[in-house]
């Protein structure tokens, strides 16, 4: 995600902040993720939902790019 996020930086594509926006999202649901064992002492609960919650943020962004770049299908004629 981190070289398709500098791919649109470099390329001055117009949604780069959705791709940018994932990919923290992302790293902050991996860092949760890999805390959450160790946290379960301090925080009963644990970090694991905001794993989840994360992760669903990522896919609602990249749902949101995927939108926004996706390009009009050509018109057909009728007579073709």
């Amino acid at each position: 995600m981190a070289a398709f996020t500098m791919v649109f930086y470099r390329k001055q594509i117009a949604e780069r902040h959705w791709v940018l926006a994932a990919t923290l999202a992302f790293t902050i649901s991996l860092v949760f993720r890999s805390l959450d064992l160790a946290l379960c002492d301090l925080f009963p609960a644990g970090t694991h939902f905001v794993w989840h919650m994360m992760n669903g943020a990522m896919i609602g962004l990249l749902l949101q790019l995927y939108i926004r770049v996706q390009r009009p299908a050509p018109a057909v004629s009728p007579n073709s």
